[in-house]
């Protein structure tokens, strides 16, 4: 997954070390790295970011075409 290929602690250590870093466990490093969201609630994924000391931004706007686009950026 792109977003946490930007994140140090995601490549710096092991998928042990990340999960201990975050409070996960190493299965849970796998399955967000190979980009398996499922069972993962937009809050415990907050929580991840937060413990690896990175800001969440959100942002709404108005569509300009017929439906609306999910983005994600990391800076």
């Amino acid at each position: 997954m792109i977003l946490l290929r930007s994140i140090p602690a995601c490549t710096s250590f092991t998928q042990k070390e990340a999960a201990a870093l975050i409070g996960a466990v190493q299965p849970d490093i796998s399955k967000l790295k190979s980009g398996q969201l499922k069972g993962f609630t937009l809050d415990r994924l907050f929580s991840f970011l937060l413990r690896l000391n990175m800001n969440i931004q959100i942002r709404v706007s108005k569509a300009k075409g017929k439906s609306g686009k999910l983005e994600t950026v990391a800076a």
